[in-house]
C-alpha cells in the first residue's frame, strides 16, 4: 500500500475577479507552486452551497468534452491542495463570508 505524501503548497497568489462577476460565483483565480511545479488559471469558486472550492484549468477535446491540463492526482491531494491555497488566500481577504464580495 501506497502511503500518502501531503503535497506542500507554496508561492501562493490571488487575483480578484471583478466586483461584477463574483455574483455568479467566480471569486478569482490562483496561481500557486507544489513541488517544482507552477499551477496558474486554477479559478476560486463560491459554490451554491456557500462552499469555496478551487477549479484547475481545462482544454476542449476535439468531440467537445473538456479535459484537465493539471489536477491533483486524488481526492486527498486535491483536498489538501485546497486547504492550503485556501488558507493562504483567506487571511488577506477577510473572512470566508467576505471572500464574496
Amino acid at each position: 500500500m501506497t502511503r500518502h505524501r501531503r503535497p506542500s503548497v507554496t508561492d501562493v497568489r490571488f487575483t480578484a475577479a471583478p466586483e461584477y462577476i463574483q455574483g455568479s460565483g467566480l471569486l478569482g483565480w490562483a496561481k500557486f507552486t507544489v513541488g517544482d511545479f507552477a499551477i496558474d488559471g486554477v479559478t476560486v469558486r463560491r459554490l451554491t452551497s456557500g462552499v469555496l472550492s478551487l477549479s484547475y484549468p481545462e482544454r476542449p477535446g476535439a468531440n467537445g468534452k473538456r479535459w484537465p491540463i493539471v489536477r491533483p492526482k486524488s481526492s486527498q491531494a486535491r483536498r489538501d491542495i485546497e486547504r492550503q491555497v485556501l488558507s493562504a488566500i483567506l487571511p488577506s481577504r477577510g473572512s470566508c463570508s467576505e471572500a464574496a464580495r
